[in-house]
């Protein structure tokens, strides 16, 4: 489940694993809309009924056109 109901797949073409950690991944991500190169942060919410929900965000300070 996507917390805010919008798929990233339909916004972004992944690019490559850039890191991952106890909470969650960073993704280097074309934004499908602008064309600019970002870092998607995804952090993985458990919940209390071994359900998840997945907050994705995109970092858009180091972004560049394509």
């Amino acid at each position: 489940m996507v917390e805010d109901g919008n798929d990233p797949a339909d916004m972004y073409n992944l690019l490559e694993l850039m890191g991952e950690g106890y909470f969650g991944k960073v993704i280097k991500c074309l934004n499908k809309e602008t064309c600019e190169i970002v870092a998607v942060k995804e952090i993985k919410i458990e919940l209390k009924n071994g359900d998840a929900i997945y907050k994705h965000t995109g970092d858009r300070k180091n972004a560049r056109k394509c």
